[in-house]
Parts: C-alpha cells; sequence; structure tokens
C-alpha cells in the first residue's frame, strides 16, 4: 500500500487496505496508514477520524497522539487538537517547538491571541533563527497593535529573510507607528526594492509611501496606518 501511494495511486492503496481491514478490526497500524493515505490525498477530516480510531485502540502512543495532532490541525478542528496536545505535554514534558507552534497558531484561531503571543515569544526565544515564528508573531502582534513588537519582529525577519517583503513592512508600519517616519520610510523602500515582491502589492506600498511622506512634511507624530493598511500582513507573501 505505501509503494502504491508512493507512485500516486492512491485510490488503489485504500482499496487493498481497506479489504485487509476487516481480518485486522483492532489493528492500529492499518487505521495510521489508512490515515496518511487520506492525508496525502487532501482528506484530513478523514485522518483525524481514521486516528480518533487508532487512539482509542492505543491511547498511550505518543507518535500516534502526534499524527492525530496534525491531522486534527489540518482539518481546522482546534480545540480537540489542543486537547491532544496538551495530553501530549502532560505525558511527555519538555520542550517540542514544532507541537507548541501548532498550539499557538490553535489558539490564534480559538480567538485567544494574548495567549498565542506568549506561546509565540517563548518560542522566538527558542528558535531565534526560525522565520516562521517570527512572521507569524509579526501578524499576530499587528493584529493586536503591539507596534514595539512588530517593529522588532520586521528587524529579526528582514535579517533572516532579508529579500522578502513582510520583516521590511512590519518594521516600516512599526516604526511609522511609534513616530518614526524616518525609518518607516527607509523600511518601506528595501520592502519596495525586494525582489521577492509581488507586483499586486505596488498599489499598496505607494499608498503607504503617499502616508510617510504627508507625515515627514507636516511634521506630525501621530497617525495610524491601519486605515490603509488593515490586514495587508496576511496578503504580503513571504521570501
Amino acid at each position: 500500500a505505501e509503494s502504491l501511494v508512493a507512485i500516486g495511486r492512491s485510490a488503489e492503496a485504500v482499496a487493498l487496505v481497506t479489504a485487509r481491514l476487516g481480518r485486522f478490526e483492532h489493528n492500529v497500524a492499518f487505521r495510521q496508514l489508512l490515515a496518511r493515505i487520506a492525508m496525502l490525498a487532501g482528506d484530513s477530516d478523514e485522518a483525524a477520524d481514521l486516528l480518533g480510531e487508532a487512539r482509542l485502540m492505543a491511547p498511550a502512543d505518543t507518535a500516534l497522539a502526534g499524527e492525530l495532532v496534525r491531522a486534527q490541525y489540518a482539518a481546522r478542528r482546534y480545540g480537540p487538537c489542543r486537547d491532544t496536545l496538551r495530553w501530549m505535554r502532560d505525558v511527555e514534558p519538555g520542550s517540542r517547538p514544532d507541537l507548541d507552534q501548532i498550539e499557538a497558531r490553535c489558539l490564534v484561531a480559538l480567538d485567544r491571541p494574548v495567549e498565542a503571543r506568549d506561546l509565540y515569544v517563548r518560542l522566538s526565544r527558542q528558535a531565534p533563527s526560525d522565520d516562521a515564528i517570527w512572521r507569524e508573531l509579526g501578524r499576530l502582534s499587528w493584529d493586536l497593535s503591539d507596534w514595539h513588537r512588530l517593529a522588532m519582529c520586521g528587524r529579526r525577519l528582514a535579517a533572516l529573510a532579508p529579500t522578502g517583503v513582510e520583516g521590511h513592512l512590519f518594521k516600516a508600519v512599526g516604526m511609522f507607528r511609534l513616530g518614526d517616519p524616518r525609518g518607516a520610510m527607509q523600511a518601506l523602500e528595501q520592502a519596495s526594492a525586494s525582489p521577492d515582491r509581488d507586483a499586486s502589492l505596488d498599489g499598496l506600498l505607494e499608498s503607504f509611501r503617499r502616508r510617510i511622506t504627508a507625515r515627514l512634511e507636516a511634521g506630525v507624530r501621530q497617525d495610524d496606518p491601519r486605515t490603509s493598511l488593515a490586514g495587508a500582513s496576511r496578503d504580503v507573501p513571504g521570501p
């Protein structure tokens, strides 16, 4: 069955395993294999159901629980996913940045942004070179209007992924909101010059440039760029 999946014949793999499932009704490995096939086929709901059944047969299997976590998250079952994660943490205390990142994403999806931010901050200290963590923490900081942290995330992300747009944009918006239009303009120019810039962002970046220019000309230090940039961090592609 695994060989069939490897060559893209998932339907045949499912038929093969299902035909044998009746003889191995209580076999965890068969359900795991079906779940993996379902994930490869993009059916995360089916995978989560199968792994949930398998876990009933092997409730102490932490590796199985880890597979279930990923399937539950992919299926957008954020509450159950977090429950499984907390069980794993109780059973196996210790640092698991990969699972902690999934939990942080679940907290965001469950509208618990402050808890998510605390977890992302801890992750950023454990894995300071992981650009994905800085990117996700930056987006969350933008949503929370945490401008100091947004600017910090922008600096770290720009250092880790200098050809990307998002780090420079985070830095520009954070500095602008904190009253540093000159620094914001410099960061915006870096974003505009990025080789990874999507042309669809040109209008957004130009609009922001006009706002910064107006601030510089007027000498005003308080404004809010969210009027023209609402949600922009989610539209900016990563490096």
